[in-house]
């Protein structure tokens, strides 16, 4: 995934330059669009593995949260 991540990165710096250089096209905003949903597949994966090991372990370890 970090490799996935640096070639979407690399592609957004490389379309910034264009759009910078060039006039706009609505195709250059696909690297950007890429990046968001490779963060939110992450983010939304780590949320929902979490919440079952944190049910997982209260339940192993017979605890409570303290917050």
């Amino acid at each position: 995934m970090t490799i996935w991540f640096g070639g979407v990165t690399i592609g957004c710096v490389a379309t910034t330059y264009v759009m910078l250089t060039d006039d706009f096209n609505p195709f250059l905003l696909i690297p950007f669009a890429m990046l968001l949903f490779g963060i939110a597949l992450v983010v939304g994966a780590f949320k929902t593995e979490s919440s079952k090991s944190k049910k997982d372990l209260l339940t192993l370890l017979e605890a409570e949260i303290v917050e």
